[in-house]
Parts: C-alpha cells; sequence; structure tokens
C-alpha cells in the first residue's frame, strides 16, 4: 500500500517533445485548413461543364466550376478535348431519412509543363431532404486532412437542435472529438436555389483551397481565361473505378472510408430532423 501511495504521489513525468507534437498536430492542421480558405489565388482560369449530360439531371445541376491556380511553371494543358470530370451518384439513409449524393472526380490539370497530372481528386456533395446541397466533402488532400464544407443552414439547424459549438470546437457541425483528419474548413452561403459550388483548386498538388457558393466572392485576383470540360457518368462500381483511375495508389482504408455510407454520422453532428 505504501509503494502504490508513493507512487500515486510522485509528480507526472514531463511530456516529451514527440507527445507534445502529437498532440498539436491535430489543432495545425485545422490551422493549417482554416488558413488556405482565406487565401488569395493570384492567377486561375475557370472550368466549367459542357452540357453533355442532361440539364435536368442532378449530375448536371450541382456540377462544379473549378477555378484552377495557375503560375509561370504550373500551367494547364492547352488541350481540352480530353479534360473530363466523372460523376457518381449514390442514395445514403441518415436519421432514417434518404439523401442524395454526387461526387466529381477530375485529375489535376495544372502540372509541370508538357506533362499531364495523373493524380485524382474530387468533391461529393449531400443535400438534405428537400435535395439542397449542404455539405461538401473533399475526396484527398496533400496534408492528410479531410476537409469538410458546411452550408450555414446546416449550421443553424444543428445550433438550434444539438446547441452551440462545443468545447474546442469552431462550429457547431463538429464532434467532441473529431475522426482523425477531419476539418470543416468553412461554412457555404445558402445558394437561391440548387447549385454547384466553385472549387478553388491549388496548382502542382491539386488540392482543394477554398470551396464557396456560386453566389458568393470568387477568391481569385486575375482571371486568366475559361474552358470546358465534360461530364461523364461513373458505369459500374465506384470504387473499382477509383481504383483503375489512380492506378491502385489510394490505400485500401482511405477508399473504405470514403465510400463508407455511414461516414457522415462519424464525421459530423447532425440534427436527428436531417
Amino acid at each position: 500500500m505504501f509503494l502504490l501511495a508513493a507512487c500515486a504521489g510522485r509528480p507526472a513525468a514531463p511530456r516529451s517533445s514527440a507527445e507534445s507534437r502529437t498532440a498539436s498536430a491535430p489543432r495545425q492542421l485545422e490551422q493549417q485548413i482554416h488558413a488556405r480558405t482565406d487565401l488569395q489565388l493570384e492567377r486561375a482560369i475557370l472550368i466549367k461543364p459542357a452540357a453533355t449530360v442532361s440539364e435536368q439531371s442532378q449530375g448536371w445541376i450541382l456540377a462544379p466550376l473549378l477555378l484552377q491556380e495557375i503560375t509561370p511553371q504550373l500551367q494547364p494543358a492547352s488541350d481540352t478535348t480530353n479534360r473530363t470530370v466523372h460523376f457518381s451518384e449514390r442514395q445514403v439513409w441518415i436519421n432514417d431519412i434518404p439523401h442524395q449524393q454526387v461526387a466529381y472526380y477530375w485529375t489535376n490539370t495544372a502540372t509541370d509543363t508538357g506533362r499531364e497530372g495523373v493524380s485524382l481528386q474530387g468533391v461529393r456533395i449531400t443535400t438534405d431532404s428537400l435535395g439542397t446541397p449542404v455539405i461538401w466533402e473533399v475526396f484527398t488532400d496533400s496534408s492528410g486532412a479531410k476537409p469538410v464544407y458546411v452550408a450555414r443552414s446546416l449550421e443553424t439547424a444543428v445550433s438550434t437542435a444539438l446547441g452551440g459549438a462545443l468545447p474546442g470546437r469552431r462550429f457547431a457541425v463538429e464532434q467532441r472529438r473529431p475522426a482523425p483528419g477531419v476539418v470543416v474548413a468553412r461554412m457555404i452561403d445558402d445558394a437561391p436555389v440548387p447549385m454547384g459550388p466553385i472549387v478553388h483548386v491549388r496548382a502542382g498538388n491539386g488540392d482543394v483551397a477554398t470551396l464557396i457558393c456560386r453566389c458568393m466572392p470568387s477568391q481569385v485576383k486575375e482571371l486568366a481565361g475559361y474552358q470546358w470540360y465534360e461530364l461523364q457518368p461513373i458505369e459500374g462500381d465506384e470504387g473499382a473505378w477509383i481504383q483503375r483511375a489512380t492506378r491502385g495508389s489510394v490505400p485500401a482504408a482511405q477508399l473504405e472510408d470514403w465510400l463508407n455510407p455511414r461516414r457522415l454520422q462519424a464525421l459530423l453532428r447532425l440534427p436527428p430532423s436531417f
């Protein structure tokens, strides 16, 4: 008993530098993603969808506009005949309510001059029960983060139903202990009608700098021109298509997490009515 009491009374050993870095890593990742959303791209081109699918389809209505950053060293390919954004639609159930999801994928288009990029980027849009887009998930990020963007209307609904932001959190939709890498990047203004977002894409690594509603001001200082992309639906299994498109470079655990139909319940606090 004496030995136990003596051990219990000893002061805790100071944290090692490695432990301190581990503890601060999630906060640093959040700060990095939050800071990125304020970034103003110096120059970019606007890449818009061509009417290659029905304009009444969900795939067309929610198709993104891509603001691709360009630099003297990193230019988009001038030949746009093969520029394609693939999309996949599915239905998921959250709180026993069906929700539509549309995922869009594209290859990194601003690469070293003369070479075509092979890295895959994308965004998945989830609508509420009325068909309004309210959640945008980014497929991948070079930092290892899992950025998520949320509509202000959903943030308000969470605050009303579940209370405001939890201690240490910035937004009400954030979990008390977010899953590793999950960062709610910013709130998005609600559009007057369903529409696709504007995605600001970094040159080189293809990271999403930020994502905004088309009703919000773009974060580009100079628009250097525009190009078009062709929308094509993904035929067959989405996971198998991703593996083919990335030549099998996406880790199995990452792909399983991305395709999990219950992923949003783990990532966010969602109101019972959602």
